[in-house]
């Protein structure tokens, strides 16, 4: 049986813990309905997980916390994924398997090609949690607002390698030792219909990978994903 895991800002210590994160509360009383003596996992959002036990419903959830450790399943490339703006249902659900596929943060990207500026920011934020609680991750992915490409290339310039995914780009497999040997990489995607020559001309001049997914035409979403779990396990 899985046992369940939260996320949040808590600050963990072995011993006795107050849970009063009142999502955190809310879904251990009244949707899960845990009881005394069940497990679970906490974990802080940054790496760090503690299993516990509870033991109390006073005030709050009342947990006992047998140890703090590294998550230990967190992927070691911190992939950033710049994306395309799609439509809202679509956001959503590249911001949910994202976060299943290891992506550590998610910049919706504004592009000559967007057609709709949309996601709330607190939705989308909460759809990461849920995922990556499913998923067992031990970091949660930031979720930031839109950005045009000025501030896209400013928040690129920290990555130790970028890569815009084009149908006329190089084929992956041509950057793999580049992409085994960076800690922070950057992945662009665009929106339907892709990014524009200008666009690519643009991240070609400041040294971006450009490169392709294969021969078949990808929706933005599926090359989101595809392009995040390379990076990932790259």
């Amino acid at each position: 049986m899985k046992i369940h895991r939260f996320i949040g800002e808590f600050d963990l210590q072995p011993g006795y813990f107050l849970l009063n994160d009142p999502d955190a509360a809310h879904q251990i009383q009244t949707v899960l309905r845990l009881r005394l003596g069940e497990e679970l996992v906490l974990g802080d959002g940054r790496g760090l997980e503690a299993p516990a036990k509870i033991i109390g419903f006073g005030g709050g959830v009342e947990i006992e916390i047998a140890e703090v450790r590294p998550n230990g399943r967190e992927p070691q490339r911190v992939v950033q994924l710049y994306l395309g703006l799609p439509k809202r249902e679509s956001l959503e659900w590249v911001v949910q398997k994202a976060t299943e596929a290891g992506v550590r943060g998610v910049i919706p990207l504004i592009t000559a090609r967007t057609v709709k500026l949309e996601g709330k920011m607190d939705r989308l934020q909460r759809i990461a949690k849920e995922a990556a609680e499913q998923s067992d991750r031990g970091c949660l992915p930031e979720i930031q607002a839109a950005q045009a490409w000025p501030a896209a290339f400013a928040l690129a310039e920290n990555n130790d390698l970028n890569i815009l995914c084009d149908p006329g780009g190089e084929p992956w497999r041509e950057a793999a030792d580049k992409i085994s040997q960076a800690r922070k990489v950057g992945v662009f995607i665009g929106p339907e219909g892709g990014f524009t020559a200008a666009e690519i001309a643009l991240a070609r001049a400041r040294k971006f990978k450009i490169l392709n997914l294969g021969k078949l035409t990808l929706r933005t979403e599926t090359a989101a994903i595809i392009a995040v779990y390379l990076t990932v396990n790259g």
